[in-house]
């Protein structure tokens, strides 16, 4: 079983405007900690393997057409 826990969120929007309609730009920091023994030994290429994944089924998924970009980025010790 994977439990994972959000310790801290924080969003930071920007808006622009194109022909009138506006855009917004969000960015999301999430920091999670999981206390299954298998994830939690995973190397940071393997998340950042996930997070690529994550990002490609988004753009490629029925709302991909709203996003000009997405990417995601693993960062840690």
């Amino acid at each position: 079983m994977v439990s994972t826990s959000p310790t801290a969120a924080a969003q930071v929007p920007g808006i622009a405007t194109s022909k009138g309609t506006a855009q917004a730009f969000v960015r999301r920091l999430v920091m999670q900690t999981t206390s299954n023994v298998i994830m939690a030994n995973w190397s940071r290429m393997m998340w950042q393997d996930v997070v690529n994944r994550a990002v490609r089924m988004l753009a490629l998924g029925p709302l991909g057409s709203h996003f000009i970009s997405a990417s995601g980025t693993v960062t840690g010790n």
